[in-house]
């Protein structure tokens, strides 16, 4: 997750404005409920292909200052805009006139045909790993601050639909395994420091270290 979306670890952007709000409502501004309603609606009753990877993928692609400086609800509200657009189901224009005129064509969509998947893990409880430094540059879960980085498997947590997978419509289940880092090995500062991350990683994102 090398986008602008990917702040895990990162510097330089100042302290988070974070305050608990005193009547501990959820929204601020009127349209927001509404836009949070509508987003919803749109990832049940829309298109099978529409999986929240998929709408990950598409939010990760507005612009970076967009994507900073946009409310929480503005850039969900921008990624349903997007993906409806893009899989032909509307138009630029009826976002800015506010007036549906498109009809999209009927579309069918075979579903996926998952492979038998009967292999054992690859890592075992113990195991030194590196995470792998340079992904396809498309969406995926792997945080940018563990690139390149080693750690060691606690555990295996079976398999589970790898998001990156998903995201291109893709069935594709793979091991997920928890992986602990030292803090020194993530932030070279941290060189003294006795704490440790754990992070949840997909196997193709490892190799053995």
């Amino acid at each position: 997750m090398d986008g602008v979306h990917d702040l895990g670890g990162r510097e330089g952007f100042g302290p988070v404005p974070w305050q608990q709000d005193a009547d501990g409502a959820p929204f601020h501004e009127a349209w927001e409920p509404r836009a949070w309603a509508l987003f919803l609606a749109f990832m049940r009753f829309g298109d099978p292909a529409w999986n929240l990877d998929w709408c990950r993928h598409v939010k990760e692609r507005i612009g970076p200052l967009d994507y900073l400086s946009h409310n929480y609800f503005d850039l969900w509200t921008q990624t349903a805009m997007a993906a409806t657009i893009e899989g032909g189901f509307a138009k630029v224009e009826e976002y800015v006139d506010g007036k549906a005129h498109f009809q999209p064509p009927e579309q069918t969509r075979d579903e996926p045909c998952t492979p038998a998947e009967t292999n054992a893990p690859t890592y075992s409880v113990g195991d030194a790993v590196r995470v792998k430094h340079n992904l396809p540059d498309r969406h995926t879960r792997r945080p940018g601050y563990t690139a390149g980085r080693r750690g060691q498997i606690v555990s295996c947590a079976g398999r589970h639909p790898l998001a990156d997978a998903n995201a291109r419509g893709e069935t594709r289940n793979e091991f997920l395994y928890s992986v602990v880092f030292d803090a020194a090995e993530l932030w070279p500062e941290a060189v003294d420091s006795p704490d440790k991350v754990y992070v949840d990683l997909w196997e193709s994102y490892l190799v053995a270290h």
